[in-house]
């Protein structure tokens, strides 16, 4: 039987995520793979962390997850291709998906820099990839200040988001303990470039 792919975000602060995927959650994606090779498909609950200037794409298609941690300096010339195949055959498997984009700069960050423009083209390059196979996608994406690392994980219900302060900063991303979705919302428009849920999707914070 075919289950529904994941409809759920869910945000939590950093020492709650902790909780979160210390209960049989496993880390995939460490550093240093952060190539397209190294995205991980599993029915294993799991989760990537510190997300600076790469973008990490969460998928689910009612059976299995996929988590993807990619650098932008590691972007090889077949990225696109790659990823693309990578993304229709995990769609192909039951015939649909949900997807989840986060991490990255905003272009205008830094100053506009040359790693920020970088960072942002590569997050607007996945996202393109995956609307052009069909697949509804929630994007939390491009930091406007990037003093703080997103962390995703892929639960058995659930993309779980998260973001944790460089040294020396205070998490910006601070919110009330039972906000409304309006609120949520307001927030991540004040951090990122890019907050946009999926109609189909629905968000919350949970403490």
């Amino acid at each position: 039987m075919i289950l529904t792919p994941i409809k759920k975000i869910i945000i939590q602060d950093i020492p709650v995520f902790e909780k979160t995927v210390s209960k049989g959650f496993k880390e995939v994606c460490k550093f240093p793979n952060y190539k397209v090779g190294d995205g991980v498909v599993s029915r294993t609950q799991k989760f990537t962390t510190r997300a600076n200037t790469c973008s990490v794409l969460g998928m689910s298609n009612g059976e299995e997850t996929y988590i993807g941690h990619f650098a932008p300096e590691d972007r090889s010339f077949n990225f696109l291709d790659t990823l693309d195949y990578i993304i229709k055959s995990f769609k192909d498997k039951t015939g649909k998906a949900t997807a989840v984009l986060t991490g990255g700069y905003d272009y205008a960050a830094a100053g506009g820099s040359t790693q920020a423009q970088e960072s942002f083209s590569l997050g607007a390059n996945i996202a393109g990839i995956v609307d052009k196979n069909g697949i509804p996608l929630s994007m939390v994406f491009g930091k406007k200040n990037p003093v703080f690392t997103d962390t995703l994980a892929a639960a058995e219900d659930a993309f779980i988001l998260s973001a944790q302060p460089k040294s020396g900063y205070i998490n910006p991303l601070k919110f009330n303990k039972n906000p409304n979705k309006q609120e949520l919302l307001q927030i991540l428009e004040n951090n990122y470039r890019v907050a946009e849920i999926e109609p189909e999707h629905s968000i919350c914070f949970e403490v």
